[in-house]
Protein backbone atom coordinates (compact mmCIF):
# COMPACT_ATOMS: atom_id res chain seq x y z
CA UNK A 1 0.00 0.00 0.00
CA UNK A 2 2.87 2.34 0.72
CA UNK A 3 4.46 2.11 -2.42
CA UNK A 4 1.18 2.88 -4.32
CA UNK A 5 0.54 5.71 -1.94
CA UNK A 6 4.36 7.05 -2.67
CA UNK A 7 4.37 6.52 -6.27
CA UNK A 8 0.82 8.72 -6.46
CA UNK A 9 2.47 11.25 -4.11
CA UNK A 10 5.13 11.20 -6.48
CA UNK A 11 3.14 11.68 -9.73
CA UNK A 12 1.22 14.31 -8.34
CA UNK A 13 4.19 16.26 -7.08
CA UNK A 14 6.03 16.19 -10.45
CA UNK A 15 2.70 17.74 -11.72
CA UNK A 16 3.43 20.69 -9.25
CA UNK A 17 7.31 20.65 -10.18
CA UNK A 18 6.38 20.91 -13.82
CA UNK A 19 3.70 23.10 -13.33
CA UNK A 20 5.65 25.72 -11.29
CA UNK A 21 8.74 25.39 -13.22
CA UNK A 22 7.27 26.23 -16.22
CA UNK A 23 6.02 29.41 -14.36
CA UNK A 24 9.71 30.64 -14.20
CA UNK A 25 10.49 31.32 -17.22
CA UNK A 26 10.84 34.92 -17.81
CA UNK A 27 8.24 35.51 -20.36
CA UNK A 28 6.05 34.57 -16.99
CA UNK A 29 7.84 36.67 -14.75
CA UNK A 30 4.75 38.79 -13.85
CA UNK A 31 3.09 35.44 -12.53
CA UNK A 32 6.30 33.94 -10.97
CA UNK A 33 5.06 33.81 -7.42
CA UNK A 34 2.68 31.34 -8.78
CA UNK A 35 5.45 29.53 -9.49
CA UNK A 36 6.93 29.72 -6.99
CA UNK A 37 4.12 28.33 -4.28
CA UNK A 38 3.30 25.11 -7.25
CA UNK A 39 7.36 24.51 -7.03
CA UNK A 40 7.05 24.81 -3.04
CA UNK A 41 4.12 22.26 -3.45
CA UNK A 42 6.26 19.68 -5.07
CA UNK A 43 8.53 20.02 -2.77
CA UNK A 44 6.30 19.29 0.15
CA UNK A 45 5.26 16.52 -1.58
CA UNK A 46 8.18 14.90 -2.92
CA UNK A 47 9.80 15.38 0.76
CA UNK A 48 6.47 13.69 2.09
CA UNK A 49 7.19 10.99 -0.14
CA UNK A 50 10.33 11.07 0.76
CA UNK A 51 9.42 10.69 4.44
CA UNK A 52 6.91 7.83 3.52
CA UNK A 53 9.03 5.67 1.99
CA UNK A 54 12.10 6.38 4.63
CA UNK A 55 9.75 5.05 7.45
CA UNK A 56 8.78 1.91 5.39
CA UNK A 57 12.38 1.39 4.99
CA UNK A 58 12.83 1.37 8.51
CA UNK A 59 10.54 -1.00 9.51
CA UNK A 60 11.18 -3.25 7.15
CA UNK A 61 14.88 -3.07 8.04
CA UNK A 62 13.57 -4.44 11.75
CA UNK A 63 12.44 -7.53 9.57
CA UNK A 64 14.29 -8.04 6.23
CA UNK A 65 16.00 -11.54 5.70
CA UNK A 66 19.55 -10.29 5.67
CA UNK A 67 20.45 -11.07 1.81
CA UNK A 68 24.12 -11.53 0.37
CA UNK A 69 25.22 -9.64 -3.02
CA UNK A 70 27.42 -11.29 -5.54
CA UNK A 71 30.65 -9.02 -5.67
CA UNK A 72 30.05 -6.17 -7.80
CA UNK A 73 31.76 -2.75 -8.43
CA UNK A 74 28.66 -0.80 -7.77
CA UNK A 75 27.99 -3.01 -4.45
CA UNK A 76 28.22 -1.33 -1.31
CA UNK A 77 29.02 -4.53 0.63
CA UNK A 78 28.09 -2.72 4.64
CA UNK A 79 24.59 -1.74 3.50
CA UNK A 80 21.30 -3.74 3.17
CA UNK A 81 18.78 -2.18 0.58
CA UNK A 82 16.63 -0.61 3.76
CA UNK A 83 19.80 1.32 4.42
CA UNK A 84 20.22 2.41 1.16
CA UNK A 85 16.69 3.78 1.13
CA UNK A 86 16.58 5.85 3.93
CA UNK A 87 20.34 7.53 3.11
CA UNK A 88 18.53 8.09 -0.17
CA UNK A 89 15.50 9.43 1.09
CA UNK A 90 17.28 11.28 3.57
CA UNK A 91 19.33 13.42 0.69
CA UNK A 92 16.05 13.84 -1.09
CA UNK A 93 14.31 15.23 1.99
CA UNK A 94 17.72 17.86 2.47
CA UNK A 95 17.45 18.59 -1.16
CA UNK A 96 13.77 19.33 -1.07
CA UNK A 97 14.23 21.81 2.09
CA UNK A 98 17.22 23.37 0.28
CA UNK A 99 14.93 24.04 -3.23
CA UNK A 100 12.09 25.24 -0.93
CA UNK A 101 14.62 27.85 0.49
CA UNK A 102 15.49 28.84 -3.02
CA UNK A 103 12.35 29.18 -3.90
CA UNK A 104 11.53 31.62 -1.30
CA UNK A 105 14.35 33.51 -2.19
CA UNK A 106 12.86 33.62 -5.90
CA UNK A 107 9.83 35.55 -4.53
CA UNK A 108 9.69 38.74 -6.24
CA UNK A 109 9.38 40.88 -3.04
CA UNK A 110 12.73 39.01 -1.37
CA UNK A 111 14.84 39.37 -4.68
CA UNK A 112 13.70 43.15 -4.99
CA UNK A 113 14.88 43.60 -0.96
CA UNK A 114 17.99 41.57 -1.59
CA UNK A 115 18.80 42.38 -5.14
CA UNK A 116 21.91 40.22 -6.85
CA UNK A 117 22.87 38.29 -4.05
CA UNK A 118 19.53 37.08 -3.00
CA UNK A 119 19.41 35.94 -6.33
CA UNK A 120 22.66 34.41 -6.93
CA UNK A 121 21.80 32.93 -3.31
CA UNK A 122 18.44 31.06 -4.39
CA UNK A 123 20.77 30.08 -7.74
CA UNK A 124 23.13 28.47 -5.66
CA UNK A 125 20.35 27.15 -3.36
CA UNK A 126 18.82 25.68 -6.86
CA UNK A 127 22.20 24.24 -7.74
CA UNK A 128 22.74 22.43 -4.17
CA UNK A 129 19.59 21.05 -4.22
CA UNK A 130 19.78 19.20 -7.58
CA UNK A 131 23.02 17.93 -6.64
CA UNK A 132 21.69 16.66 -3.40
CA UNK A 133 18.84 14.66 -5.81
CA UNK A 134 21.36 12.80 -7.99
CA UNK A 135 23.31 12.21 -4.88
CA UNK A 136 20.05 10.15 -3.32
CA UNK A 137 19.82 9.09 -7.00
Amino acid sequence: RTQRANALIYAVGGVFFIGGSTLFFPAMEEIIMHGGWLYITGCMLTLLGAVLAALTALELRKTAPTFTYGSSLLQVPFWSDEEATIASCALYVAGNLVFIAGSILFFPRILEAGGPVVRLSAVVLFLLGSFLFLAGA
